[in-house]
């Protein structure tokens, strides 16, 4: 964190762009937030799915996901660093999405 803070630095004294810097820097520091959102995501996932299901079934389904979570921060972060978005939406916007995701799991959870 402190080199990209000094790269930062330096690329403002040359009179570089800076945004893929300060994106990486946003990445890093939600990149916990990430991680718990994903591992709340995945054991949501695991307690919906009944026992009945095929173990080769739910990796597949797993695996899937994880794809188009993959995509869809990826797509973010290329919107973000071609500053067609501000760079926090494109940092937390897929987290805000997840965070939703969840909470609506969670929801359906508690009622049954």
């Amino acid at each position: 964190m402190l080199e990209l803070y000094e790269l930062r630095k330096n690329y403002k004294d040359l009179g570089y762009s800076t945004t893929e810097v300060s994106l990486q820097m946003l990445k890093l520091t939600s990149y916990p937030l990430y991680f718990f959102l994903m591992t709340i995501f995945s054991s949501l996932l695991m307690l919906r799915m009944k026992y009945s299901y095929n173990t080769t079934l739910k990796i597949s389904f797993g695996l899937f996901l994880t794809v188009i979570i993959y995509y869809f921060n990826n797509f973010f972060t290329a919107l973000g660093g071609t500053e067609r978005i501000p760079l926090v939406i494109a940092v937390f916007f897929p987290l805000l999405v997840l965070a939703i995701i969840n909470s609506v799991m969670l929801d359906r959870i508690n009622e049954k």
